[in-house]
């Protein structure tokens, strides 16, 4: 069996890691926690691990941060985000609790001043009777008015999805306002982040689909929306999450995004890098220690009404020896393109500009552990992945007016494909089906390609 651990992606080293919580920057360094089971590689528990970064290259884990030992958490630590308030990080998140098997949630607060030692200060916020107890994942910010802000992704009784918006003088006492956006499609919102870009506001939330008779998840997905909201009433100017939304990501992998500002003023993003199923987990953590990783971090930028993502600019220095490609040093040009790249690893970074044709642009890598399909004249993007659960392939589609470039990061076990400048990203976790890396252009794909750079990556520092 081929390894499937990461070089390039942070994964824990045993158990199950998924949400990024608490993205924060101390003391000089990134903060980066995540839910994480480190008994077993399931979701039968919950704590927050922690990594810490001053570059994000050199990443020091620190294992567990806050575990489930208080009566209003025993069932676990569930997700928020972390803020520096006075010199101190205050971590904000929700106590799960099941007393009697029926589930009861708390808003909690913790505390660090050296960012080591990490004291719970109890309970602040008790679900509002407009919600049942699926109401968690609070992110906490600091307003233009200098007050607090905290949104909480809830299910209304009614059983539909929506985003609770509270309110806080010191970031220590907060009170319930109302609801800041709501949907008709979905039965609970997860996840939501408020931050902004420039002047722009955004709401970050996913969307999650719930057979509510029978409390179980069906399927979710990240989200977003441009708005601007009035914080005084607690208006949002979208307020409806079923419209005038955008996608992050278009592959199969990404959920629970969250987001932080750097010192230089960057918005970075992490996410988590599954959205497997349990079925799906099991075989995917087959002969592995862990199961699951975050996204590379990426920076954020709007434009044409849109999110932008771009993988951060320090990763670059990841980049090692050049692949040197058949019959041109650095690049292709149309009369000497080579059918098949053959790499000796599986992780590797390549850069592709495209020259507009008619035909079709396909690559294989791997014998269809990846396709990429472009067809400009139905401007569709076809992305597909060998499925572990069943033979044949899973595929996502997206409209795409035209393909210019393309970035790829292919990690041990995953890849991010980054389209025409960070406009489109997928992300996905691979099944490794061989040790080596090959890539094949199908015939018609050659005179598309303008020029070609491909690098091996050095793996990520970490302690």
């Amino acid at each position: 069996m081929i390894s499937k651990k990461q070089k390039i992606h942070l994964e824990a080293p045993k158990g199950l890691m998924n949400d990024p919580n608490g993205l924060c920057w101390y003391k000089g360094e990134l903060y980066v926690f995540f839910q994480w089971n480190r008994f077993s590689k399931d979701h039968s528990y919950k704590e927050w691990g922690l990594f810490k970064s001053s570059n994000l290259l050199d990443w020091d884990f620190h294992g567990s941060a806050i575990v489930p030992d208080q009566e209003y958490d025993n069932n676990g630590v569930y997700s928020g985000n972390a803020l520096e308030i006075d010199g101190k990080m205050h971590i904000y998140y929700t106590g799960n609790t099941k007393p009697n098997g029926i589930r009861k949630t708390y808003q909690c607060l913790a505390e660090t001043d050296d960012g080591e030692l990490f004291q719970k200060k109890g309970i602040i916020l008790n679900t509002p009777k407009d919600f049942t107890e699926h109401f968690r994942d609070p992110f906490v910010w600091k307003g233009k008015d200098q007050k607090y802000y905290m949104v909480v992704g809830a299910q209304k009784v009614s059983g539909k999805g929506a985003i609770a918006l509270c309110k806080s003088c010191d970031g220590k006492k907060w009170n319930y306002i109302g609801i800041l956006a709501e949907s008709d499609n979905c039965e609970m919102i997860e996840c939501p982040v408020v931050f902004s870009l420039g002047e722009q506001q955004i709401l970050l939330f996913c969307s999650q689909h719930r057979d509510n008779d029978k409390d179980e998840v069906l399927w979710s997905e990240s989200l977003y929306q441009l708005g601007e909201w009035e914080p005084q009433t607690g208006d949002f100017t979208v307020g409806n999450l079923d419209e005038k939304y955008s996608r992050l990501d278009w592959g199969m992998d990404f959920y629970a995004p969250q987001t932080v500002c750097m010192p230089d003023g960057r918005t970075i993003i992490f996410a988590w890098m599954s959205q497997m199923d349990g079925e799906q987990t099991e075989i995917f953590g087959e002969g592995e220690p862990n199961v699951h990783c975050m996204t590379l971090p990426r920076e954020l930028t709007l434009r044409e009404n849109r999110i932008w993502q771009r993988p951060a600019r320090e990763l670059y220095q990841l980049l090692d020896d050049h692949i040197q490609i058949p019959k041109e040093k650095n690049h292709f040009q149309q009369e000497t393109i080579a059918e098949m790249v053959s790499l000796s690893e599986r992780t590797w970074y390549c850069k592709m500009e495209l020259l507009q044709q008619e035909g079709i642009f396909e690559l294989n890598i791997n014998q269809s552990e990846v396709v990429f399909c472009y067809d400009p004249g139905e401007k569709q993007l076809v992305f597909q992945r060998k499925s572990w659960i069943r033979d044949g392939l899973e595929q996502k589609e997206v409209t795409l007016e035209k393909l210019d470039d393309l970035e790829i990061w292919f990690d041990t076990s995953s890849i991010e494909i980054f389209i025409n400048g960070g406009s489109v990203v997928l992300s996905a976790r691979v099944i490794p089906t061989q040790q080596h890396t090959k890539i094949r252009f199908q015939k018609s794909s050659k005179d598309m390609i303008k020029s070609m750079n491909m690098y091996k990556m050095k793996g990520r520092k970490s302690n």
